[in-house]
């Protein structure tokens, strides 16, 4: 049986490692409180087959409301490096910009607490070969 604990609380068997850190005292330290900075980087969006036109990321905040900048990578084949393009700021809880490659990748960086449950990425194809 489970505990009655509430839905954010982990539940974790004995034989289970728990990640840990010792500040600079030595001491035990939880990895609790409000972040700094964190970073999101959203999974490769293209195809060799054709030219995509990214142009909006719009996370979907659970909670928080963080300040972001979007690194937007691009390449036009699988064995090509990625190459910086376009950056933008969080405005409106959205990144605006406008790239057209074979191959997208998409970095948010943050500062503050946040959740997000997913992001909407809007893609347009723009010439196919």
């Amino acid at each position: 049986d489970f505990p009655d604990a509430p839905y954010d609380t982990a539940f974790l068997p004995s034989t289970v490692h728990v990640p840990c850190r010792f500040d600079t005292s030595h001491l035990l330290a939880t990895l609790t409180g409000t972040p700094v900075s964190s970073r999101l980087v959203l999974n490769d969006i293209g195809t060799d087959d054709a030219i995509s036109y990214v142009h909006r990321v719009r996370p979907r905040f659970v909670s928080g409301s963080p300040t972001g900048t979007l690194y937007h990578y691009y390449r036009d084949g699988m064995g090509d490096a990625w190459t910086q393009g376009a950056t933008s700021t969080m405005g409106s809880k959205r990144f605006d910009f406008g790239w057209s490659a074979r191959w997208h990748r998409l970095q948010m960086d943050f500062s503050g607490a946040w959740e997000m449950s997913g992001a909407e990425v809007s893609v347009a194809p723009e010439a196919e070969e």
